[in-house]
């Protein structure tokens, strides 16, 4: 005879659909093993939100207690049923985890809603879903393992960019431990105190740097209004820092002029 486990879970004080209801699980699990004859050997109730790992439920504890016994079995004549895969675990790493234990000691999964078996024993069923759902769960397992590569990496480049905004001002960079001039900003915040001078609005001078080339400590293309405001007030704060940004961009000029008399 072939003997299975059933294992319904809840969530304590939320309301559900009918047939997640504690009694409507039961029913379809009662059914689904009447209709493949299997003797129903225990049932675990579990009354938990799916935060809580299977092992450290309650009745969880105790399912995967039996399933451990199930060596003692002749392979595959202990099968798990279940409504579905939700009920057992949160994550697809973790449901592949748990399915390749239960491939290890030779135990059936049903998922009654889903239509999965996985049942690699002589049955009136071949398991072709199982393995369907295998595959799916590896490559969704495969795609966040992607996916949180790629946050990583994009965490990685914002740190990068932090750190290299917050090591010395914009007209300024840390060489050899020491903050020294950096000509080349040195020579935009000259251009942005000039052209503020003139007459221009910040959102002007967003476009007009733009058009000249100039470039963010982080090779951005444009500059922000709120990043050339604050670039005008530190100019009008600092008269030396005002002083050095006019000459820089005083000295790159110069230097075109004589590059194009050549």
């Amino acid at each position: 005879m072939t003997k299975s486990l059933l294992y319904v879970r809840t969530a304590p004080g939320n309301p559900v659909a009918d047939w997640l209801s504690e009694d409507a699980q039961l029913a379809t699990l009662r059914a689904y093993c009447t209709d493949h004859e299997f003797e129903i050997c225990n049932t675990f109730i579990d009354d938990v939100t799916a935060q809580d790992e299977l092992r450290v439920r309650p009745s969880g504890a105790g399912l995967m207690a039996s399933i451990a016994q199930a060596e003692n079995e002749e392979p595959w004549t202990l099968h798990l049923v279940v409504v579905s895969s939700c009920r057992l675990w949160r994550t697809p790493a973790e449901g592949l985890a748990f399915l390749t234990d239960m491939i290890a000691l030779k135990v059936g999964v049903h998922f009654t809603s889903q239509d999965v078996e996985l049942n690699r024993g002589p049955s009136a069923f071949d398991g072709d879903s199982g393995e369907c759902y295998l595959t799916f769960l590896r490559q969704l397992v495969e795609a966040e393992d992607r996916l949180a590569l790629e946050a990583e990496l994009a965490r990685a480049c914002r740190d990068r960019r932090r750190s290299i905004r917050g090591s010395a001002p914009f007209g300024s960079r840390v060489r050899g431990g020491r903050v020294r001039p950096e000509p080349s900003e040195l020579r935009i915040l000259g251009r942005v105190y000039e052209l503020r001078q003139a007459g221009l609005s910040y959102r002007d001078l967003v476009s007009q740097l733009a058009a000249e080339g100039a470039r963010t400590r982080t090779g951005g293309l444009r500059f922000t209004p709120s990043t050339l405001n604050e670039y005008q007030r530190r100019l009008e704060a600092d008269p030396d820092l005002r002083e050095r940004a006019t000459a820089a961009l005083a000295k790159s000029r110069s230097k075109r002029r004589a590059a194009l008399t050549r």
